[in-house]
């Protein structure tokens, strides 16, 4: 049994997603149902412009065909949604490691791995 060929990255997303509803303010989830990660972000492999094949994460891959970009541009990929398997564009934004992180400790997401507890 031969892999399924996508005409595009956008169709090879639609395929492998699903919408659910989580946050109504924000609309549905779009949800990666391909692999996932030991985080619960969504893996996929992608051909490099050098024609290598390498792993990506399916929620930056989303955002960059979105917005017509290549994924090696853009920072860090959020999720507004907190929703790691997530890849609907509109819940995605592309922003700074300092505001990753603060956006993370606002909305208790971050860990203090190696802090002690008080």
């Amino acid at each position: 049994m031969s892999a399924r060929r996508y005409a595009s990255l956008r169709e090879r997303l639609n395929a492998n997603s699903k919408e659910i509803l989580l946050r109504p303010e924000l609309g549905p989830c779009r949800i990666w149902t391909g692999a996932i990660n030991s985080w619960g972000y969504g893996m996929m492999n992608m051909r490099t412009h050098k024609g290598k094949v390498r792993r990506a994460l399916a929620h930056r891959i989303s955002l960059a065909e979105h917005l017509g970009v290549e994924p090696h541009s853009l920072l860090n990929v959020c999720h507004e949604c907190d929703n790691p398997p997530c890849i609907e564009p509109a819940h995605l934004q592309s922003k700074g490691q300092s505001a990753n992180i603060s956006d993370c400790i606002a909305r208790g997401r971050h860990n203090n791995f190696g802090r002690a507890s008080a």
